[in-house]
């Protein structure tokens, strides 16, 4: 995916938020969209419309019934340690994602806070039920949604949600990230990564790295600052991906003091321990956890 959309929100510097922009949410729900609860969504929207109801108000199967029963459903199950409660919230997401691009496709446009929360919580749920312990391509997905509504003032349940996934899902490792590491500049580990993503997350996976290259931006909220350097020099701007950068995930409060001093364009070097990271189809990259500056 092109990062024109991706960069003309965050191609300024200084610290900005980390969460999806409209387009980029659209993108996620079209992921977690599944054929028969589009239908079914786009058989409400028209029953809605007839009855002259708003689209914020779709009869039945968008209005929110139906996602609180399978919600309910699945706590019921969750409770009883019930093994397939996690389909229960999975179903639920595509609920959401449903019914949010049913409305974009009718209307061009959809309440993107409702759903996002919605899709978020469920997703999180879903995983945290299933004893997720990394920050996996569905955790990123979860974390993505959740932040966008985090953004968009909605409550408690979204913050705390959040919360608790982002500390389940950071990995535990015991390894030192001052022992052990391997260096390499941000160019190199974009290459090497691009070239053979199997073998690298082979070699690398959940192992400290310190990686040296020319930083793009800084962004990220209060409770985690992300930077990300540059992996290639041969680009133009608007053919970069994200997989041309290395991002370091700083949660370290004297980190992410220095983050906040640091400039673009300047060379860094961050320490910290690789995962692979995806939160949109076709997106991957290099994502330090648990980093150092």
């Amino acid at each position: 995916m092109k990062s024109s959309v991706f960069f003309s929100l965050v191609c300024f510097i200084g610290l900005v938020f980390a969460a999806p922009s409209k387009g980029e949410l659209k993108a996620l729900f079209n992921t977690d969209t599944d054929t028969l609860s589009e239908m079914r969504a786009d058989n409400a929207y028209i029953a809605a419309r007839t009855s002259a109801k708003t689209s914020a108000d779709l009869i039945g199967f968008c209005n929110g019934r139906y996602y609180n029963g399978l919600m309910n459903d699945f706590s019921s199950r969750a409770k009883r340690g019930d093994p397939t409660a996690s389909m229960k919230a999975f179903h639920a997401v595509q609920v959401a994602a449903s019914c949010a691009t049913v409305e974009i496709k009718k209307q061009g446009d959809t309440d993107f806070a409702r759903y996002s929360s919605m899709a978020g919580i469920a997703l999180a749920s879903g995983l945290l039920a299933d004893g997720v312990k990394s920050r996996t391509p569905n955790v990123e997905r979860a974390i993505a949604y959740l932040e966008f509504a985090e953004q968009s003032g909605k409550g408690d349940e979204v913050r705390e949600t959040l919360a608790r996934l982002k500390s389940e899902a950071m990995p535990t490792s015991t390894i030192d990230p001052d022992k052990g590491v391997v260096s390499l500049t941000a160019e190199a580990a974009a290459a090497a990564f691009n070239g053979n993503r199997l073998a690298f997350k082979k070699k690398w996976g959940k192992k400290p790295m310190a990686v040296t290259g020319r930083l793009f931006r800084v962004g990220g909220n209060e409770r985690e600052v992300e930077l990300h350097l540059l992996g290639t020099s041969k680009k133009a701007r608007e053919d970069l991906t994200t997989n041309d950068f290395i991002a370091c995930r700083v949660t370290d409060q004297k980190s992410k003091d220095k983050a906040l001093e640091a400039s673009a364009g300047k060379n860094i070097t961050v320490k910290g321990i690789y995962v692979s990271g995806r939160t949109l189809p076709g997106q991957d990259q290099i994502v330090l956890l648990d980093c150092k500056i």
